[in-house]
């Protein structure tokens, strides 16, 4: 489902072939209608997100988007259709993170100050925890202990002045990248349990469990 529009699509994503792939063409294009390619193993990674929830309904934030000027990442992920920004309907989003960060070869982003994950396709792993909220430059940390907060202007420049860290390798900064594709992310309120959350604490699951199964919406019914 894409969040913006309310659009909805059911395929078979495991095995994408030449339709699916266009329908998720057409699900994750950018906000002023442009397409592009959706690499094949993004769409089944996103099958197995479907899958190990236990079927619930895949929100998307934001798929492709053109490479734009300021955009903080200078060759996104985001620009040549590996990667999607989404959540799983009932599902906590530190939930999905630690699933996440069980797919080989997946880049996974946790922004414990907005209400999606970030998963791409790539040759090798990477993990990166961004605090900063909208209208923030990258504020990297680790989970459940947020960086300490900055003033956020200079009272000579009157300008941003909050430090970023230095990006993890392999990170994909990109909070204000998608509120320029969906702004109502601006205004969305996070889950505080994803602050909270510290996967370094003792008898922390190393992964959750599949969720349970979401019961069928007859057709007409509003959707929770």
């Amino acid at each position: 489902m894409r969040l913006a529009t309310s659009q909805q699509v059911t395929a078979n994503l495991r095995r994408p072939g030449r339709g699916v792939l266009g329908v998720m063409r057409g699900l994750l294009r950018s906000t002023d209608g442009r397409t592009h390619n959706i690499d094949p193993r993004l769409v089944r990674q996103l099958a197995l997100f479907s899958d190990h929830f236990g079927g619930r309904v895949l929100e998307v934030i934001s798929g492709f988007r053109p490479m734009r000027r300021g955009q903080y990442t200078a060759h996104s992920n985001h620009n040549v259709g590996h990667a999607v920004d989404f959540r799983v309907r009932g599902v906590p989003n530190h939930v999905v993170r630690d699933y996440c960060r069980t797919l080989p070869n997946t880049g996974c982003g946790f922004y414990p100050r907005s209400v999606f994950i970030h998963m791409d396709v790539r040759s090798s792993s990477a993990y990166w925890v961004d605090w900063s909220r909208p209208g923030e430059r990258p504020r990297y940390g680790r989970e459940g202990h947020p960086p300490a907060d900055p003033p956020r202007h200079s009272p000579a420049a009157g300008r941003d002045d909050t430090i970023a860290a230095m990006p993890p390798p392999g990170a994909d900064p990109e909070l204000d990248d998608v509120i320029a594709d969906h702004p109502a992310v601006r205004d969305a309120t996070p889950d505080p349990a994803d602050e909270r959350d510290d996967p370094t604490e003792h008898n922390h699951p190393a992964e959750h469990g599949p969720a349970e199964p979401q019961p069928a919406v007859p057709q007409g019914a509003p959707q929770p």
